[in-house]
């Protein structure tokens, strides 16, 4: 999306939802003015969250997020949006990094 980001994360124990989104913040904003050649600030200061109940709403809101570019008519589906999960060279990615996790998890 050229002027928001939805994501649906799972924030670490013992981190708070706003530290973490400052971090990402200003990680991400960092990089991308670096490589824009630019200064100042990218974010604006606000976000907005919701707690994701059960299976079911993680679902509807998956596929929100996936079809939001659609929505915004750019692109004709959501596996068609480079910067979607829903895209087919990212699903790969996302499993593997996904099953590091699961791996890291169940590490004693």
């Amino acid at each position: 999306m050229p002027n928001h980001v939805h994501a649906v994360v799972t924030v670490p124990e013992q981190t708070r939802l706003c530290d973490f989104v400052q971090a990402l913040k200003g990680r991400s904003a960092r990089l991308a003015n670096e490589a824009l050649g630019r200064r100042g600030r990218l974010w604006q200061p606000d976000y907005f969250d919701r707690v994701v109940r059960d299976e079911a709403h993680f679902v509807k809101v998956a596929t929100y997020v996936e079809h939001n570019p659609v929505t915004a008519r750019l692109a004709v589906s959501a596996s068609g949006y480079a910067f979607s999960s829903a895209y087919p060279a990212n699903e790969a990615k996302l499993v593997a990094w996904a099953e590091k996790r699961r791996a890291e998890a169940d590490a004693p």
